[in-house]
């Protein structure tokens, strides 16, 4: 169970065996924890294969997802509802698009362009790069590294996430250590004119946090073009716990980072993977997974006005204790004023297998979560890290990484709401894709 933090020990010592001891936990069936967090991730193999043949009812639908390999290598693919799959990067980091809560895959409103932001390697080395697609997903442009301080090369680049803003220009953020900082992370922020790719800054800058992870960044712009940043870190006051940290861009200067876990009901306790969205007033949404004083992990949401932040609130309405959790949470804002949340966790219903969950904040409280897995070869397995767009027209799509009975490793699956939510669809990666694990998927913006 404590894989990735036998991880993060390791990359911090020797910053390039990491991906080799995750290969090795994974063909062992062992549970795994990511660098940053602890999160539960159980292996669960059944040998059997019987294709089950769904339909695909959509079109025009597009994601991403990374695969490992039977030749060890990791591809990217881009997938459409009504196409298929292809692939179009022949070996990327495993980790080239996570973690759901981070957004990856692009489109560009004005011009129709895709714009995928991944971790592939440079020198042997996990970079981060950008590569464009004119042709809606057809071709790709060849790679652009955004990573390029002279202190970053050699050094692990992680956990990308980026967002457009109202003229097309690309906002990224990302963790990665440095020559000065070899065995800790620290958050960069980067921007694409339409031209070139600014000098990656520094956004993790209070003295607090140097010699401390700093991980997880999310990005999401506001109507007035300001840029608003979280990630979760460690600071010297903060007794080794991650806490959520946030600070704004409003096109001159950078605000105070400010700590958004504040809460008492968390202080002692590991807050997590936050997610970002705008609502269509102005709003700025931040959801994050964290433990409690009376329990596991649940989801907590806080808004931002414009003058000031809400009290933290629950949503996801566990009873209290440490029988259950939820995690992964994932974020959108709909054109209706909706913030929509997803999530993976366990239940009184599903305690041993976590499930999609979904609720929705109207603007004055939060919907009770309903189950969105719900396959029924998806009742006893795994299913989690899941990722949610909104449409303009109001469909809204989760996908999410999937164990089920028809396949002994893990495939992608995907739901749908159009006035009503759909049973999910198990994506049959196809013969040619047969045996080996998708690792994360994502869903166009």
């Amino acid at each position: 169970k404590y894989m990735m933090l036998i991880r993060s020990i390791l990359d911090s010592l020797f910053n390039n065996v990491a991906s080799i001891v995750e290969g090795l936990a994974d063909k062992l069936n062992v549970t795994i924890e990511d660098v940053c967090a602890y999160r539960n991730v159980s292996k669960v193999i059944d040998v059997s294969r019987s294709v089950t043949e769904l339909s695909v009812p959509l079109t025009g639908i597009t994601m991403a997802f990374v695969t490992t390999a039977l030749d060890d290598t990791n591809p990217l693919y881009i997938y459409r509802v009504d196409e298929g799959y292809k692939k179009i990067f022949p070996n990327v980091n495993e980790y080239a698009i996570d973690w759901n809560t981070q957004r990856n895959l692009l489109r560009n409103p004005f011009n129709g362009e895709l714009y995928l932001i991944y971790i592939g390697y440079y020198n042997g080395v996990k970079h981060i790069f950008f590569s464009k697609s004119v042709d809606n997903g057809e071709t790709w442009s060849e790679p652009t590294r955004i990573s390029v301080l002279p202190e970053m090369e050699g050094y692990h680049q992680d956990l990308v996430s980026g967002t457009l803003d109202r003229n097309g220009h690309i906002h990224v953020v990302w963790g990665g250590y440095t020559s000065d900082s070899p065995s800790k992370t620290k958050i960069f922020y980067s921007v694409f004119d339409g031209e070139s790719w600014s000098t990656p800054i520094l956004l993790s800058t209070l003295s607090s946090m140097s010699g401390y992870n700093q991980c997880e960044p999310t990005v999401i712009i506001d109507k007035n073009g300001n840029v608003h940043v979280a990630w979760s870190g460690i600071t010297s006051d903060s007794s080794g716990y991650y806490r959520i940290w946030y600070r704004m861009f409003d096109g001159e200067s950078w605000s105070p980072i400010i700590e958004l876990s504040d809460d008492l009901r968390l202080s002692g306790k590991h807050q997590l993977s936050p997610s970002l969205a705008v609502d269509k007033n102005g709003n700025v949404h931040v959801i994050w997974e964290g433990a409690y004083n009376g329990g596991n992990n649940r989801i907590w949401h806080r808004m931002f006005n414009g003058s000031e932040w809400s009290e933290t609130v629950m949503i996801s309405n566990l009873p209290d204790g440490y029988d259950y959790y939820d995690e992964h949470p994932c974020i959108y804002a709909d054109k209706s004023g909706n913030v929509h949340a997803v999530w993976n966790g366990t239940s009184p219903e599903f305690p041993f297998n976590d499930q999609i969950w979904y609720s929705k904040f109207n603007g004055e409280e939060w919907s009770t979560p309903i189950r969105l897995s719900t396959h029924p070869e998806m009742d006893s397995n795994f299913q989690y890290e899941p990722v949610i767009t909104v449409y303009d027209n109001g469909l809204i799509v989760v996908a999410w990484v999937s164990y089920t009975d028809s396949y002994p490793y893990t495939v992608f699956a995907y739901t749908y709401y159009d006035g009503e939510w759909h049973t999910p669809v198990i994506v049959d990666s196809g013969e040619d894709l047969w045996g080996v694990d998708v690792e994360y998927v994502t869903v166009i913006t």
